[in-house]
């Protein structure tokens, strides 16, 4: 019998030991054979000596020289990996038994491969009705999964791996890149468990941004600007501008940097559909479909 291909578990973490111990259950119950994990610290301050003291299974430990991200993380766990495919894991993330198994069968040759997700803290369901990802499907947002949703061959990532300029949207960012060379496969079903708590997620620290800040956010909408398009650029820059309004001390100063730079049709288009989500999020759980 045929061993399967290994497959380079990469879990990066930045001062969350206490968070670390459910990502590493998560990888050692994996129904798939054959995982190497590596654990990637962004050169956190925080001693991880307990946490990492009686792992569930075999792991290596990477401590980066300096904290750069963690696209750098990642890159360096890709750079690192000896699998045939790399996996990535936050580590506040967590995966379902099968995740990889489900996503080794869907890939074939493609070169990445997605899934849906579950929310930790609401059980909210987000799940496309797709096989495969084209890139018109990512132009205006991302709403497959992050990047604890990856699953990709070892080989191309190295060639093309996480943008480290970038300070969010890096998983937007690789999925589109990927998608323009052609179709990402996706399984449709919630295979990552997400946590959207209140813990330092970027997600999280967005709701405090100054509008310099908010400019860097776009770099990866720049970037990408004449591939998506004036209108789903203009889009995305309202729904980073707005994202947090109602939260918001300078809500006048966010308002006007979208009239400015989105225009009134992209920025009151999101206003009104962020009130028409709001009104429906009494549902625990449901399916997406854009």
């Amino acid at each position: 019998m045929n061993t399967p291909k290994l497959i380079t578990v990469v879990i990066t973490t930045y001062n969350r030991p206490e968070r670390l111990a459910k990502a590493i259950a998560s990888v050692a119950a994996q129904d798939y054979p054959n995982i190497e994990l590596l654990v990637v610290d962004d050169c956190s301050s925080e001693d991880y000596t307990e946490a990492l003291r009686e792992p569930p299974m075999a792991l290596r430990y990477l401590r980066q020289p300096e904290n750069r991200g963690a696209c750098a993380a990642r890159n360096r766990g890709i750079q690192e990996a000896q699998g045939h495919w790399v996996a990535f894991l936050d580590d506040d993330d967590q995966w379902v038994p099968d995740k990889l198994s489900r996503q080794v069968e869907a890939i074939g040759d493609a070169e990445l491969c997605l899934c849906g997700y579950r929310v930790i803290e609401n059980g909210h369901v987000q799940v496309l009705p797709l096989k495969r990802i084209s890139p018109q499907r990512l132009y205006r947002y991302n709403r497959i999964c992050g990047t604890s949703g990856v699953l990709g061959r070892t080989d191309v990532l190295r060639e093309e791996g996480f943008d480290e300029t970038l300070v969010c949207s890096q998983d937007w960012d690789l999925f589109l890149r990927y998608a323009l060379r052609q179709p990402l496969q996706y399984v449709a079903e919630p295979l990552c468990l997400f946590s959207d708590g209140s813990h330092g997620r970027i997600s999280n620290s967005a709701k405090e941004l100054s509008i310099p800040q908010i400019e860097r956010r776009l770099r990866a909408v720049e970037k990408h600007r004449a591939v998506i398009g004036e209108e789903c650029y203009r889009s995305k820059v309202a729904a980073t501008a707005l994202a947090y309004i109602g939260s918001r001390q300078d809500k006048w100063q966010a308002i006007r940097f979208a009239l400015d730079r989105a225009g009134w049709r992209a920025s009151i288009g999101y206003l009104l559909g962020k009130a028409r989500r709001r009104s429906s999020a009494s549902r625990p759980i449901k399916l997406a479909e854009e």
